[in-house]
């Protein structure tokens, strides 16, 4: 089992790498990028849209919960349960909700995080992303089954988005209610999305760039 310190020692030792896997590309002239798909799809990049008109007003609280039950599943995948491999809660599904967060609103000021250890990994979490006037909510679970879903709490109205990470739907509603939905293949738009990227000549990311997967690291390591 891993302790505290062996467990940040760990994540520490992949945002290295990943440091050294950028560094490295760039000096290879190749492309690189985080496959982190949600972000290249129509509803996130709607509700980010909504966020930067303010069309909630200024944001109050948001709430995003992530939990399914994968550990109880009769067959294992071993980074599920190997605290070498960084199995856990934080880094298999809530890294989804962290990620939603920092592409709304960019580095928290504070971040605080109660876990559920078993075995060397973590069950699930309790974490609160702290910005200036508000909240950001997060549990995350392995163990349970409550589902998914985002919502965002305004002084003018909110957002809510069930399934978050994978979302083809959204629902603004203040004194009007506006639906947003999307078909796309959900994989497919990050594949063309990254084929354009590097048509045009890009050598790194740029819907998800360096930076934001190495900030992302960086909030996993509470």
């Amino acid at each position: 089992m891993l302790k505290k310190e062996e467990y940040k020692e760990k994540i520490e030792e992949i945002l290295k790498e990943a440091e050294e896997i950028f560094v490295y590309a760039a000096q290879e002239g190749v492309y690189v990028s985080e496959a982190m798909w949600t972000w290249h799809n129509a509803t996130a990049k709607q509700v980010k849209e909504w966020i930067r008109q303010e069309a909630v007003g200024q944001v109050k609280q948001v709430n995003c919960d992530y939990s399914f039950p994968m550990i109880k599943m009769p067959i294992q995948k071993p980074r599920h349960t190997s605290p070498e491999m960084i199995g856990g809660a934080i880094m298999d599904i809530g890294i989804y909700c962290i990620r939603y967060c920092y592409e709304l609103f960019g580095m928290p000021r504070e971040m605080i995080c109660n876990g559920r250890l078993s075995g060397g990994i973590d069950l699930g979490e309790k974490i609160t992303l702290r910005y200036d006037g508000f909240d950001c909510n997060i549990r995350v679970s392995r163990d349970e089954n409550d589902g998914e879903r985002l919502e965002i709490i305004g002084e003018k109205g909110r957002i809510y988005l069930p399934m978050f990470h994978m979302a083809k739907k959204a629902t603004l509603k203040t004194d009007k209610k506006k639906v947003f939905r999307d078909r796309s293949l959900l994989y497919g738009t990050q594949f063309s999305a990254v084929a354009a990227e590097i048509r045009s000549g890009a050598k790194e990311g740029i819907a998800i760039t360096p930076q934001s997967t190495l900030d992302c690291l960086k909030i996993t390591d509470i």
